[in-house]
């Protein structure tokens, strides 16, 4: 049985990458293949974990299910088969990576490195983000879904995906028990107000991604009494450059 769960990220990320070039021939039969992927996703964690019904399990599933409804989303709209190509097997290979680190953890610990599973997660949760804010920005703009609906779904993966964060990263101080719920609401409302920037998806997607990490990255920093106004000042002023460049750059007319 070990054996087997040891082997299960590399079993997994090939069904991964089997269901997601099947979902590419077979594409009117979608929601077969989207439902195959998240409960491929779901599984794979509950059964590395004993099958343990905790916060742990919950935060070790989040990142790996929004990451796979993301890519899915994301492929959607993508009409260049080697981008596709690249993003398929990018993915399946993240999956196996993210995977193949909570089996080492939970199986064989004396050979976890520090912190390694936190950073993985981390660094996944800011692609993810990407992802699913540059795929809600696309389809509402080609009208595949409502706004009311895409915000809704904005703020809900808004608010697991910070909880997630913080969990994983071990911020649990009372003081930031609200922080999902503002971070959420944040988002959502930068969502209502990129919509009207003269500016693509990909680029509003991309704001709202630096929004979370930054915001994120200070209430680990705070928690961890490390955030200084040097820092602040520094993040401030790199945002601010990023966004002047994509102000210049927009098409206003």
């Amino acid at each position: 049985m070990l054996i087997l769960k040891r082997l299960t990220p590399y079993i997994s990320a090939a069904i991964f990458l089997a269901l997601f070039q099947f979902s590419e021939i077979y594409y009117t039969y979608w929601y077969y293949f989207i439902a195959g992927i998240v409960i491929l996703s779901v599984f794979t964690v509950f059964f590395l974990n004993k099958f343990s019904f905790s916060k742990e399990t919950l935060a070790f599933c989040l990142p790996l299910f929004w990451f796979s409804l993301g890519v899915f989303a994301f492929l959607f709209f993508q009409d260049k088969e080697l981008v596709k190509q690249i993003i398929i097997f990018s993915s399946a290979f993240i999956f196996w990576l993210y995977t193949n680190n909570i089996a080492i953890y939970i199986y064989k610990h004396n050979a976890y490195l520090a912190y390694s599973l936190e950073n993985i997660s981390n660094y996944l949760n800011l692609l993810t983000v990407f992802l699913v804010y540059v795929s809600s920005f696309s389809y509402f703009i080609l009208s595949v879904a409502r706004l009311r609906w895409v915000m809704i779904l904005i703020f809900v993966f808004t608010y697991l995906l910070t909880w997630q964060t913080m969990w994983i990263n071990q911020v649990h101080s009372h003081k930031f028990k609200y922080f999902s719920l503002i971070m959420a609401a944040v988002c959502t409302e930068m969502f209502w107000a990129l919509k009207f920037w003269p500016t693509s998806y990909y680029v509003n997607g991309l704001v709202l991604a630096a929004v979370f990490f930054i915001l994120s990255h200070f209430v680990k920093l705070r928690h961890s009494e490390t955030l200084s106004k040097k820092i602040i000042f520094r993040y401030l002023a790199g945002s601010a450059f990023v966004l002047t460049i994509i102000l210049a750059t927009a098409q206003w007319t």
